[in-house]
């Protein structure tokens, strides 16, 4: 690893090595900040090395922690008081909670498939994609899944957190809105042609409108009204009308 100051004509200074011996040669390490001077980095095998680099000082590092396979994704840091936590995926399809500073786990969740996207964190809670149609909700406090659900086809991307609802898009040409809560859809969501599919997670543009990047180069302005819950329906026993 390598750090570059920012001050003027300031020379750079290497860190610890985070490949692991036998690691393939494309394989990707990532570094994450869990503190004032504590990082923890991925060895491109099972290995998440915490170590501690102040400024102008010399580097230390603490034992790897090993995982039951390969970290296929940047570790995810869980705000709050007390110890730093990271949320980890690995290859076997299961999802750790490690909270420092011995960064063993606390936790686990064994998700049934291939992780193809996250955790990544919206709100309070945690989404994992898995086998590419299946959204998996996660809080780091509870033992179990809180919720899955299935999509029409191959989710695309990571599903943004807009006005307070996931917006789920997949290649199948359904955008829905989910209740983080419950992962119950919100409102009746749109269908589009299955010969023009969302090619990237739709965003936030303006308000109450969101914009879908589509697989012809095209983007679309879709507005929120269709992701949004239903209105109560009055009570006829209650005599409003």
């Amino acid at each position: 690893l390598w750090r570059q100051p920012l001050r003027p004509k300031a020379a750079g200074e290497g860190g610890p090595h985070w490949r692991a011996p036998g690691a393939d040669a494309n394989v990707v390490g990532h570094v994450v900040r869990v503190g004032a001077d504590e990082y923890l980095a991925t060895d491109g095998s099972r290995g998440i090395i915490p170590f501690r680099w102040p400024a102008d000082q010399a580097w230390t590092q603490r034992p790897t922690v090993m995982l039951p396979g390969r970290v296929v994704a940047p570790p995810v840091l869980v705000p709050g008081a007390g110890p730093a936590r990271v949320l980890v995926a690995d290859a076997t399809g299961g999802v750790s909670l490690l909270q420092g500073p011995s960064w063993e786990p606390l936790r686990r969740w064994e998700c049934g498939g291939k992780i193809t996207a996250g955790p990544f964190r919206r709100g309070s809670g945690y989404g994992c994609v898995v086998d590419r149609r299946e959204l998996l909700w996660l809080e780091p406090d509870r033992e179990e899944i809180v919720w899955r659900y299935t999509a029409a086809g191959p989710i695309v991307g990571q599903p943004p957190l807009v006005a307070g609802r996931l917006i789920v898009a997949d290649q199948a040409g359904r955008i829905v809105a989910l209740d983080p809560a419950t992962g119950l859809m919100a409102g009746s969501g749109y269908v589009l042609s299955d010969q023009l599919v969302p090619a990237a997670a739709p965003v936030e543009f303006g308000t109450e409108r969101l914009l879908v990047p589509m697989s012809d180069g095209t983007a679309l302005l879709l507005p929120l009204e269709k992701l949004a819950p239903s209105p109560p329906r009055p009570n006829p026993a209650s005599g409003n009308s």
